[in-house]
């Protein structure tokens, strides 16, 4: 019985996903056209896979402008994983993410960024530019 979940994010750069997933806690590689690990042996293959630091991975496939992030959340919780909720984990995907693309374009106008990541986790990018 496979317990691989599903939830849909918009998201429509791949590489800028991949970067994103290597700033996240608890992921140990990132890998393309990859296995996704879940339940009792259970496999699947997506095009970016998040191995993670136990025996559960997180795959993810792009589907026109948005990414199906799939996983055995149980399995990653619970089996020396992640330790962290769906909801949790998507939402860390989606703020690196957008870092990221908000990063690459503000560098390709020319601006010079500073970073920084308040108490709350929020992360606040500063761009400047001399004109």
């Amino acid at each position: 019985m496979s317990h691989f979940t599903s939830v849909k994010v918009e998201m429509s750069n791949i590489e800028s996903l991949k970067e994103a997933l290597g700033a996240i806690a608890g992921v140990v590689e990132v890998k393309t056209d990859a296995t996704v690990r879940g339940y009792q042996g259970n496999t699947m293959t997506s095009q970016v896979v998040a191995v993670m630091d136990g025996k559960y991975d997180i795959g993810f496939d792009l589907e026109g402008n948005e990414v199906k992030i799939t996983a055995d959340w149980w399995g990653l919780n619970y089996s020396g994983g992640t330790n962290t909720t769906e909801e949790q984990f998507v939402n860390q995907v989606k703020q690196q993410y957008t870092k990221v693309e908000a990063s690459n374009r503000l560098s390709l106008e020319g601006f010079t960024l500073e970073e920084s990541v308040n108490e709350e986790g929020t992360i606040i990018l500063t761009a400047t530019r001399w004109v």
